[in-house]
């Protein structure tokens, strides 16, 4: 699929989930490379990878893979070696997305309570993997899943998490405070890690937080490291993406504003843990896997 392809169906949400989303992005540079002929090669990279940045503003992992392979590619090397080095770091990173997702499956299923009652928010990949980790290695437990509106997220992870024989009820986001006190534990995803912990994720994430809070139930957020957002650490807010009114609502009467936020932000303290595929980590201690992360040592 070319760039600019990809780019659209990120914009348009045809390609949904930080990892899916990262994955479509790099592998897109890497066609991209595989048949590019001319003798600006950096600069088209630069510029193919600048559209599928402006796709969505609220996607650390894809800016961070992307900016992982930018920085990789010298712009002093013979053609030949620039896409060589194009298709090495994609593959790299493709591997560690596999390795960290298996980790986080494998340590994340084992917080998913026998005969338990998971709650959980929007489609996240992660969350789904961790839990078909869970059932397939025996525990047998019930699943509540959120419609998340106003995109209906929520009804691909009841899909999916059926399909893989987990038994799953289906409620309206402003229902989950009235099902909390049945639950558990509570999973989410996260599409960035802020450097003071803080998770920002789909719009209802909050609420759902606040639920957990009120009935003393954990809540964790299941996370690549590389969603953390080495930018905030320099001060800068992460951006809240605003989406289309129509999706909300496409014919409003006439006065009526329409307001879309795409995310928001789950403040630390809510957080009981971060499960990542370093381990299970405090929300308090993302600033210093953040800067080994991101942060080059001082000379």
């Amino acid at each position: 699929m070319t760039v600019e392809d990809t780019a659209l169906q990120i914009k348009k949400l045809e390609i949904q989930g930080a990892t899916n989303i990262a994955l479509s992005a790099v592998n897109s540079l890497l066609e991209f490379s595989g048949t590019y002929s001319g003798t600006s090669f950096s600069a088209e990279l630069k510029n193919k990878s600048n559209l599928l940045l402006n796709s969505r503003p609220t996607e650390p992992l894809m800016q961070n893979f992307i900016r992982k392979l930018l920085s990789a590619v010298p712009a002093d090397k013979d053609l030949t070696t620039q896409k060589q080095i194009v298709k090495d770091t994609v593959h790299s990173l493709q591997d560690y997305l596999v390795t960290a997702i298996d980790k986080i499956a494998e340590i994340g299923s084992k917080r998913v309570p026998k005969k338990g009652v998971v709650l959980t928010h929007c489609h996240s990949s992660l969350v789904e993997r961790v839990l078909i980790h869970a059932h397939d290695s025996g525990k047998r437990f019930e699943v509540i899943s959120t419609e998340t509106r106003p995109r209906f997220q929520g009804h691909i992870t009841a899909k999916n998490l059926s399909e893989n024989g987990i038994p799953v009820t289906t409620i309206v986001d402003s229902a989950v405070m009235t099902y909390m006190n049945m639950v558990n534990l509570v999973l989410i995803g996260s599409d960035a890690i802020l450097s003071d912990g803080s998770v920002v994720n789909k719009i209802g994430s909050y609420p759902v937080a606040l639920a957990a809070k009120e009935a003393d139930t954990p809540l964790y957020v299941c996370t690549e490291t590389y969603k953390f957002d080495p930018k905030t650490l320099m001060g800068d807010y992460e951006p809240i993406e605003q989406r289309e009114p129509a999706e909300v609502w496409d014919s409003p009467p006439a006065g009526v504003q329409i307001k879309n936020p795409a995310f928001e932000i789950v403040p630390a303290r809510y957080i009981h843990a971060l499960i990542t595929e370093e381990g299970v980590m405090s929300p308090h201690s993302v600033f210093e896997v953040t800067r080994r992360l991101f942060l080059k040592p001082s000379a």
